[in-house]
């Protein structure tokens, strides 16, 4: 029961939570006005003064602003895979045994926070599709199975049931690579790391636009059909958890100032986005243009949010829960979102979006307290014969980690603490602290057996 506890990182969260507003507001955008046609990249690709009028001129100066920013917040799941490969390297690093790390039960507690409600959804597509159509054949497919199941491998899977779960099959790829990555960066170091991902990520896409591929989808896989052409922006995240942990904030402080890493960001994000109108630009796009927004995320919130805690409280939720919020959102709005016509569109799509944050809220912690409640009945929290070791303070012992005990069951616990200096006297037990200070009795030479 002795374990490290994970050092929790405040800004993460509020990443997420900016992230998961980027992916709402391109959401919402392309709802009622469809985006700009050359975002999506496949084999035909304009040449750039085509493009770029395109990209500018379609409506009023307003519209344009509109859509571009939704086009950048169309990048939001790059933050979120950064996000990822960051959460996963910060919880790795400090258990308690480095040399021993059992990867099959570390993926497991995260594929349980990935796959219910995940799967929960599916059930209830296929129940409502029951419901309304009073057939279940379109939905006993194979592609149903797969895609519940996570494998969304081919172009008509990859947008199956809700073009949003793409993200789903990324995240279930690098979660099972990710020890081998883990190790990989152990071994060889950050810099050496981060050039290995960059180079695999580079041929990946590569084999992309030259058509060496197994997706027809130019765009599904530059996307991330094949974790590959999305490797650097998961292993950056990684290479972030590892620099952190080591202190590489303290050797380089100047470099963390909110003002030099606002710069670099939209340094960035514009090479990022301007690679976008190149054809051979799609190597590097979306990786510049993650760790662009990753780095105005983390300054809106050092300079806005990191000391108004209580302001910030829904966007921490936001934070924690978004991956719930995502898997909802985007299901409610294609499903019930083109029931909306006439005038009134956009106040309905905008109610349907606020409506599925609360929704997806109240899933995501409804699967996650059913899945406690099954995994503490095979296997309990604190078998018979479980112990932590508790320091010794000035009042009353503090458990280590500042582990809080709470009994959720009818059935009584019984804790006892033993106070027990490091040598002492066989059979020696002393009920009170006080007692066992007092006694100034050592190890005589007498053991046990």
């Amino acid at each position: 029961m002795n374990e490290k506890r994970t050092p929790r990182i405040d800004w993460l969260d509020y990443l997420k939570a900016f992230a998961l507003l980027g992916v709402i507001f391109n959401h919402l955008v392309e709802e009622i006005q469809p985006g700009s046609w050359f975002v999506r990249p496949s084999g035909i690709w304009a040449i750039f003064l085509e493009r770029v009028p395109n990209f500018l001129i379609q409506d009023s100066f307003s519209v344009s602003v509109i859509k571009i920013l939704a086009w950048i917040g169309d990048f939001s799941p790059g933050v979120f895979i950064l996000a990822s490969g960051f959460g996963l390297s910060w919880a790795a690093l400090y258990h308690q045994d480095q040399d021993n790390i059992d990867w099959i039960k570390f993926l497991q507690r995260r594929l349980l926070r990935l796959f219910p409600l995940y799967i929960f959804l599916h059930l209830l597509f296929f129940a409502a599709t029951l419901a309304k159509n009073g057939s279940t054949a379109d939905y006993m497919s194979p592609n149903f199975l797969l895609s519940i199941l996570g494998i969304r491998i081919t172009d008509v899977l990859f947008f199956y049931i809700n073009p949003s779960w793409w993200f789903v099959w990324l995240i279930l790829q690098l979660y099972i690579v990710f020890p081998f990555l883990y190790i990989l960066l152990a071994r060889v170091g950050v810099g050496r790391f981060l050039f290995l991902a960059c180079l695999l990520t580079f041929l990946s896409r590569l084999s992309g636009l030259v058509g060496l591929r197994y997706s027809e989808s130019l765009y599904y896989w530059m996307l991330g059909i094949f974790f590959g052409t999305r490797l650097v922006e998961f292993c950056a995240g990684m290479a972030f958890a590892v620099l952190i942990k080591e202190g590489a904030r303290n050797q380089f402080q100047h470099l963390w100032e909110p003002r030099q890493i606002f710069l670099y960001s939209v340094l960035f994000l514009f090479i990022g986005l301007v690679s976008f109108f190149v054809r051979y630009g799609d190597l590097v796009d979306y990786f510049f243009v993650t760790l662009g927004l990753s780095g105005l995320f983390y300054t809106v919130w050092k300079t806005v949010f990191e000391r108004r805690n209580r302001s910030s409280h829904l966007i921490t939720i936001l934070g924690s829960e978004s991956y719930g919020i995502y898997l909802v959102h985007g299901l409610i709005l294609q499903r019930v979102g083109r029931f909306l016509n006439g005038e009134w569109r956009l106040i309905g799509v905008i109610a349907l979006i606020v409506a599925s944050l609360p929704i997806g809220i109240y899933l995501s912690r409804l699967m996650n307290f059913l899945v406690q409640k099954w995994v503490q009945g095979i296997r309990p929290p604190f078998p018979l014969g479980s112990w932590m070791r508790a320091q010794k303070t000035s009042k009353t012992p503090l458990l280590e980690n500042d582990r809080i005990i709470i009994n959720t069951d009818t059935i009584p616990i019984n804790l006892y603490t033993l106070y027990s200096p490091p040598n002492h006297r066989d059979v020696v037990a002393r009920h009170t602290l006080a007692q066992a200070e007092a006694d100034n009795e050592h190890f005589d030479g007498k053991t046990t057996e």
